[in-house]
């Protein structure tokens, strides 16, 4: 009944080509016992903007090692890819790197994205939402999720990673989502507070459960650091960073010591779902497969020069798809990444208020 139910849904949103690739894929299975790589990625990472108004030290969009040009994707490029992707497509998250909000044309974005009956999540530290007319406009786009990273439950706290922003103001704009959300009487879109677990705010973990829930957010989430502004682990910096950000508790993040030195717990298994089911479109239209690729070491090509259809079938993703699952070690980006590994870790741990 709930396949029933499911593929019904999926023909009121139009989703014909996920519709028909999911058929076909099923029935090669049943003969074949092999999976088909879908014609398009279900979730694609969108990000409207590299820019952001903080400078959380271990976020690569800082770090001097991001090449790449500064900019905001256009709507009429966004609005590009949205046109290609619709038909299959599921989910977009609506942010990378960056804080999307700085984009003038981020509530165009959503609203065209959702009209084409693809959901959509985005992240923010916050900082933008002060007037109730905006947020209101926000709301009515249709968005499904947006998580709001506060970091602390006071100023000194907060600004240790935070830096540049004011948790007054950031509280603010959560408090206004939830309030204008509940007048408009609408259950979207879900608000998630996200804790980032840090060595400074492991003593605030209980203040922010109680800031979330007398926010009105529906969910609370704990969330460990990755170290994506370094290539390696053996790094030296890298090093020191992790011992000044991560909890001395261990168990509260994705790293233990091995001889020594921090790196991420387990070992890389030859899987990644990602891989085969999702990509990531950078400001300027460079596709690459993951969002651990912070500094685009493995470019599969350009939106804006070619289709995405085309790149995601393309040598180069087939090439990347079958290294990862012949050796995953092998793959730099992959060395860092903390999933598909044999050994469990402590990842983001969300509850509902």
């Amino acid at each position: 009944m709930n396949k029933i139910i499911r593929f019904y849904d999926l023909c009121k949103k139009g989703k014909f080509l996920f519709i028909w690739y999911r058929i076909i894929n099923e029935l090669n299975w049943l003969i074949f016992r092999k999976q088909l790589l879908s014609p398009l990625p279900m979730l694609v990472t969108i990000e409207p903007t590299n820019l952001c108004n903080l400078r959380c030290p271990l976020c690569p969009t800082i770090s001097n090692k991001m090449q790449r040009q500064r900019r905001m994707m256009s709507f009429e490029e966004f609005k590009g890819i949205i046109d290609e992707i619709r038909c299959f497509t599921i989910k977009i998250v609506l942010y990378n790197y960056g804080e999307p909000f700085l984009n003038p044309d981020i509530l165009k974005m959503i609203a065209y994205a959702t009209s084409s009956n693809i959901e959509v999540s985005i992240n923010t530290n916050g900082l933008f939402f002060e007037s109730k007319a905006f947020v209101a406009e926000l709301i009515k786009t249709g968005l499904a999720k947006i998580v709001f990273s506060i970091d602390g439950s006071d100023q000194e706290t907060y600004a240790k990673y935070r830096v540049g922003g004011n948790l007054d103001k950031a509280i603010k704009g959560l408090k206004l989502v939830c309030e204008t959300k509940k007048e408009l009487k609408t259950k979207r879109p879900e608000v998630e507070l996200q804790l980032l677990l840090l060595k400074h705010n492991m003593h605030q973990r209980d203040d922010m459960r109680r800031l979330a829930k007398e926010s009105g957010a529906d969910i609370y989430c704990e969330k460990s650091i990755n170290l994506l502004i370094f290539d390696s682990f053996s790094e030296p910096r890298s090093q020191e960073m992790l011992k000044q950000f991560l909890p001395s508790d261990l168990s509260f993040t994705r790293f233990d010591l091995k001889d020594g030195r921090l790196d991420y717990k387990g070992d890389v298994l030859n899987k990644c779902f990602w891989i085969d089911n999702s990509t990531v479109i950078l400001s300027d239209g460079t596709v690459v497969p993951c969002s651990y690729d912070s500094f685009s070491k493995h470019i599969m090509g350009n939106v804006f020069k070619t289709p995405l259809k085309d790149i995601w079938q393309g040598k180069l993703y087939r090439d990347m798809r079958s290294r990862i699952k012949k050796n995953r070690k092998d793959v730099p980006v992959c060395d860092i990444c903390p999933y598909a590994r044999d050994k469990k870790m402590f990842g983001i741990v969300r509850c509902r208020l």
